[in-house]
C-alpha cells in the first residue's frame, strides 16, 4: 500500500524504518479486507431481507386472488375465506419480520 521509497542504506535506524513502514502496511492491508468483508456481510443481509419481502408480497398477492376467487364461487363463504386469507397474511409477515430483526 505504501508508495515511499525506502533507501537501502543498511543503517539500523534505516531497516527499523522499513520494518515499521511494512508493519504498518500489512496492518491496513488487513483493516481494508475485515472492510470488504463486513459490508460483503451486510450486503447479503440486505439481499435476504428484500427475497423474504418480495416472496411474502407475491405469497400474498396469491393468497388475494385465490381467496377472490373462492369468494366469486361460493358468496356464502366470503367472510371465512377473507379471515383465513387474512391470518395467513399475518403469518407471512410476521415471519418476514423476523427475519428482518434477527439480520439487524
Amino acid at each position: 500500500m505504501s508508495d515511499l521509497p525506502i533507501r537501502a542504506s543498511g543503517s539500523a535506524l534505516d531497516r527499523r524504518t522499513a520494518k515499521t513502514v511494512a508493519r504498518m502496511d500489512r496492518a491496513a492491508r488487513v483493516e481494508v479486507e475485515r472492510a470488504r468483508q463486513a459490508a460483503s456481510v451486510e450486503a447479503a443481509k440486505v439481499e435476504a431481507v428484500g427475497y423474504v419481502g418480495t416472496v411474502a408480497l407475491m405469497e400474498t398477492a396469491h393468497l388475494g386472488v385465490v381467496e377472490a376467487a373462492l369468494a366469486q364461487h361460493a358468496p356464502h363463504n366470503a367472510g371465512r375465506l377473507q379471515y383465513v386469507a387474512d391470518r395467513y397474511t399475518e403469518a407471512i409477515a410476521d415471519r418476514a419480520v423476523r427475519l428482518s430483526r434477527s439480520l439487524s
